[in-house]
This record gives structure tokens, C-alpha cells and sequence, in this order.
């Protein structure tokens, strides 16, 4: 089950480690919501439409400059991947999808896809090893956690820095209309998948009157007025403020 956090400041969540010098760096993955245009005229969506949509960005999107290979010589990534880079103390860099090379190891182990995380420890602009994340949802990377403390080496190689918006294989933050929930309520939910609202975020469920004229609610940092319900199993509403575009944490 997937939750999400806003987070305005959400380095605040890796401090704290600098008390302990001898644990291992944190790692944290935070997405940015895309600036949406809407021109806020009410529409109307049924029972299981999208009310709004925006994809997900890596707050910083690198890529590789060169193919990364194993002391032994074997290929284990390709060059030109994206890479989402995580909050840390430390440069840490992971694919956004499971790499296919035979060098990064299984994508897929005991049910669960594994994304490739590059480490450059010293901060030369080369990585120098990397560690696995295991997610159960393949559609795209979440998660936080610790650098371990042994890295599997690579030789060192160059990566270099891309604009977010030409980020590949991002997610997508959905709004959908799940339909009414009682007499004059309207129930909805927030999920995110990167070919549909296939994993809803357990702690966003929004819910609206609509039997004392419009109602309005917020999630997710964007704000939505449902005006109406039309006949038994739609609604007509609009969006007063896109989602913001602050650190979205998924977990």
C-alpha cells in the first residue's frame, strides 16, 4: 500500500544523522508535480473519470554520459538512462524504471522489480558503485532508506545533468472521481501510475457535499469545487488550483 506526504522542506526528514557520524547516509526520493494548465470552468465527469491529471518530475534529473561497466569489463548499464537523483548527504542517482542490462542483476526477484541506485561518494562527477532499491510496484520508483554500507563497484563513470521536464518514464498524480458515498456525498481519490490511476495513495481520500450547493475541498496542494451532482452517478466540478509543485513524498 502506497502513502504520499507534502513536504515543503523535506531535507528536514534526512537530519539528524549528522548526530551519529558512524550510520550510513539517508537516502529520501521527493517528486515535483508539473505546473498544469486549466482554464477552472466546472466540467462533467462520471464514476470512475479522471478529474485531473499532472505527471510527477525528479526534483533534479540526471543521466548517464557513458555505458557503466563492472571491474571484469561486463556492460551493466547503458549510457543516456535518465536518473532521478535522491535527497542525501552524498550523490545518489537511481533509474527510473528496472535497468535490462544482465550486468545490473534481476530486474525482477521473488515478485518485486529492483531499480539501479549510482552512488559518487567523493563527489568527482563520476559514480563509483551502485546499490539496488526492491519496489512491489513496477510502474515506477519510491521508497527511503540507508546507503548500504558496501556498494557494488563499478568502474568509475561520467554522468551529467538534464532538465526535469525532459524526464522519461515519469509517473503520473491522478484525481479520480470514485463516485457518490452517501446521499448528497461525493468520494474521491488520488493515485498515480505511469500508464493510469493504478495505485491510489491510502491517505488521500477526499470527500464533498453535494446537496447544499458547491462544496469545495483540497489535496495534494491543488483545491477542487464539486457544484453539483447530475443524475445518480456524476458530477460537475472544477479546479480552483492545480496541484502544487512541492516535494511529494511516496512511501
Amino acid at each position: 500500500m502506497i502513502r504520499a506526504a507534502v513536504s515543503a522542506a523535506s531535507m528536514l526528514l534526512l537530519t539528524g544523522q549528522a548526530a551519529a557520524a558512524q550510520e550510513r547516509p539517508r537516502y529520501l526520493l521527493t517528486w515535483i508535480a508539473e505546473p498544469q494548465a486549466d482554464d477552472g470552468a466546472p466540467k462533467l465527469v462520471a464514476k470512475g473519470d479522471v478529474v485531473s491529471r499532472t505527471r510527477l518530475l525528479p526534483r533534479e534529473l540526471y543521466a548517464t554520459s557513458e555505458e557503466l561497466r563492472a571491474p571484469d569489463g561486463r556492460p551493466v548499464l547503458e549510457a543516456g538512462v535518465h536518473l532521478a537523483r535522491l535527497e542525501s548527504p552524498v550523490f545518489v542517482a537511481c533509474t527510473l524504471k528496472p535497468p535490462k542490462m544482465a550486468g545490473a542483476g534481476s530486474v525482477v526477484w521473488a515478485g518485486t522489480v529492483r531499480f539501479m541506485c549510482l552512488v559518487d561518494a567523493d563527489g568527482d562527477g563520476k559514480v563509483e558503485g551502485y546499490f539496488r532499491i526492491t519496489n512491489d510496484v513496477p510502474d515506477f520508483l519510491y521508497g527511503r532508506g540507508r546507503i548500504p554500507a558496501k556498494l557494488l563497484e563499478i568502474v568509475p563513470a561520467r554522468y551529467e545533468k538534464r532538465d526535469p521536464v525532459e524526464t522519461k518514464d515519469a509517473p503520473t498524480l491522478f484525481l479520480t472521481y470514485v463516485g457518490p458515498s452517501g446521499p448528497d456525498v461525493e468520494r474521491f481519490e488520488v493515485c498515480v501510475g505511469q500508464y493510469g490511476p493504478r495505485y491510489c495513495l491510502s491517505d488521500e481520500r477526499p470527500r464533498a457535499s453535494s446537496g447544499s450547493g458547491p462544496a469545495s475541498f483540497a489535496t495534494m496542494g491543488g483545491k477542487f469545487t464539486v457544484h453539483e451532482r447530475v443524475g445518480e452517478k456524476s458530477v460537475r466540478i472544477s479546479m480552483d488550483a492545480p496541484f502544487e509543485a512541492k516535494p511529494i513524498i511516496l512511501y
